[in-house]
């Protein structure tokens, strides 16, 4: 393909294409990565920019998970240049439904950014707010670090010998508080599953082995320790014991008095005599 672009050039449009639609047929995804980007490029240099457009379009969607990241940059790339910012929105939005967790963290970064230039900061923090729920705070500060930022950019000024805090761009008091929630809540999250990534951690350093299923559960168990005992008594395990009350009925008769204590070998009972229980003989009845 790359000798017969290079001989014909745009003299034989219509062939081209028709190659590389046929090359592009049945070709794995890993491997058709070079081709659309040369099909792109033919159309950039000597056909339309609407169907290097969507040339594009068709290689973020067929190409190998590992390659999209990088075709989507290219995608919004060639779009930003062609047909302006605003044009990138669905773009992103694509990018977004069908990227890996820790690539849609930076997708969701460079959307923001982008929606800040075109003033959109209601914008902008709606996917901040849908990013945040991707990255852990301990694993990756650089994306909190530039929310916080967003939120909390402002000046002081003195007015009437008072400093006020006035708002540059973005954000306000009730906005960052939202923020740091929004922070608190997934570092809660993220804790939760700690002890399960700890014991998984634990049985593949123990002689190189794999995490096994008990592992697994030994780390939920030790996360919801409340479930764990309601699953042993559905299965037939003992109950939580408790101590008995010590406090008698105020109505109890005298026939309460006595107790029978049951005795290993025999069924014979034995009643427990109260000492100050009175003697009454049947004569005086």
């Amino acid at each position: 393909m790359s000798k017969f672009v290079k001989r014909y050039g745009g003299k034989k449009l219509e062939r081209t294409r028709d190659l590389f639609e046929q090359a592009l047929e049945n070709c794995p995804a890993k491997f058709c990565k070079p081709l659309y980007l040369m099909y792109a490029k033919l159309e950039e240099e000597h056909g339309l920019a609407k169907r290097a457009m969507g040339i594009y379009d068709r290689a973020a969607s067929t190409v190998q998970d590992s390659d999209k990241f990088e075709m989507f940059t290219i995608y919004i790339a060639k779009a930003t240049a062609n047909f302006g910012l605003p044009a990138t929105r669905p773009i992103y939005e694509r990018a977004l439904e069908s990227l890996p967790d820790k690539e849609t963290a930076e997708m969701c970064r460079r959307f923001a950014q982008m929606e800040r230039k075109l003033g959109e900061i209601d914008r902008a923090r709606a996917i901040y707010a849908h990013a945040s729920q991707f990255c852990d705070p301990r694993i990756m500060p650089d994306f909190w670090k530039e929310w916080n930022t967003f939120e909390s950019k402002c000046w002081s000024v003195m007015l009437n010998a008072e400093t006020v805090l006035i708002s540059v761009e973005t954000g306000s008091e009730d906005t960052f508080r939202e923020m740091l929630r929004i922070k608190r809540a997934v570092q809660a999250s993220y804790n939760t599953e700690a002890s399960f990534v700890a014991a998984q951690a634990a049985a593949a350093a123990k002689g190189g082995e794999k995490p096994t299923a008990a592992a697994a559960a030994a780390a939920k168990e030790a996360a919801d320790p409340m479930a764990a005992m309601e699953r042993n008594m559905g299965k037939g395990g003992a109950a939580p014991a408790f101590v008995a009350s010590t406090i008698k009925p105020a109505n109890a008769g005298a026939g309460s008095a006595e107790v029978e204590v049951a005795n290993g070998a025999e069924d014979d009972t034995v009643a427990a005599a109260n000492p100050d229980a009175i003697a009454v003989d049947d004569d005086e009845f």
